[in-house]
């Protein structure tokens, strides 16, 4: 039996006005636990600008950083300092 899933994403405050911020999206493709691989490309697509998105094929749902670490913590710092540093100064 295959089960279908269809999902909507909107990014909104609880007054259903959409968020505007700062989001990094990292995926890995390898997992058999998601089975919808356009998650993540959906949740960018919903967010608001400044916003990154991270996939790869042959990695675990969360297994960036420990197959990457180093272009895993270049990409996330670089974008944190080029949109959150903004905020504090």
């Amino acid at each position: 039996m295959t089960k279908h899933i269809t999902i909507k994403m909107e990014l909104t405050d609880p007054n259903g006005n959409r968020v505007h911020g700062q989001i990094v999206i990292t995926k890995g493709y390898a997992c058999a636990t998601f089975t919808d691989k356009h998650l993540a490309q959906k949740l960018y697509e919903a967010a608001g600008d400044p916003r990154y998105l991270w996939t790869e094929a042959g990695v675990n749902h969360v297994g960036l950083y420990s197959m990457y670490p180093e272009m895993y913590e270049e990409r996330v710092v670089s974008f944190f300092d080029a949109y959150l540093l903004q905020i504090n100064e």
